[in-house]
């Protein structure tokens, strides 16, 4: 009775998922390029973060398709550039695919949204968390070989904290301590940079030191 029962179990998880993951998400990106083959000022830019979004509800990200394998549902960050004024500039749009294998725009969840928009100027990028339209966290983009898989990491992580907070005064305390730890990690990263360059300054004396020693010792005995 136990073994029909794990088979039940079996034949009702595959029939809930008769998709890849993967399979969608090449064709997300090919119709997605194939927006701007005959477009005068704007670019498809051959980026893509793939976000797998695991059932613990923490995430996985690569600039591979081959880490949604494990996803119960998923995010694809692509990437494209338009001409602003003078000069072309990198922007991001979210695709999400549901449990189903739906695709949506932007990732949308209950109250919560998330988005890539600039600021200060188009050059900026930022990975904006608001809820219920208000925005209640942010997290700059500033690399260029993978700018955004730590920023919506880290964005992610304080996700993952407030979204079952019951107030918005709550969240703007979370938000509060998640920078101020943001800051002491960074604090401690400078301080143990420093000790490493204090370290390598002192076996460097120390071998100054060692070699006018030997140099001394040297001159003594000559002069015997």
């Amino acid at each position: 009775m136990v073994g029909v029962q794990k088979i039940e179990k079996v034949i009702i998880k595959n029939m809930e998922k008769d998709f890849s993951f993967i399979e969608i998400a090449k064709e997300v990106v090919f119709e997605f390029k194939t927006k701007f083959d005959n477009e005068k000022d704007r670019d498809f830019v051959n980026y893509q973060l793939y976000v797998s979004i695991l059932d613990d509800g923490n995430i996985q990200t690569s600039t591979s398709p081959n880490v949604l394998k494990k996803g119960k549902e998923c995010l694809i960050i692509l990437a494209y550039s338009s001409l602003a004024v003078t000069n072309y500039y990198r922007w991001y749009a979210i695709k999400h695919i549901d449990k189903n294998g739906n695709i949506h725009e932007g990732f949308n969840s209950d109250v919560w949204s998330i988005e890539i928009n600039w600021i200060g100027s188009w050059a900026n990028k930022q990975i904006i968390l608001k809820k219920e339209g208000e925005e209640l966290y942010s997290v700059g983009v500033w690399s260029l070989d993978n700018p955004l898989e730590e920023p919506f990491q880290k964005l992610w992580d304080f996700y993952k904290i407030v979204k079952n907070c019951s107030s918005t005064k709550e969240i703007h305390y979370v938000a509060e301590n998640y920078e101020l730890k943001e800051r002491i990690k960074k604090q401690d990263d400078v301080i143990r940079g420093l000790d490493f360059v204090k370290k390598k300054l002192e076996m460097e004396r120390d071998q100054y030191r060692s070699l006018l020693k030997e140099m001394k010792e040297m001159i003594k005995g000559d002069n015997k």
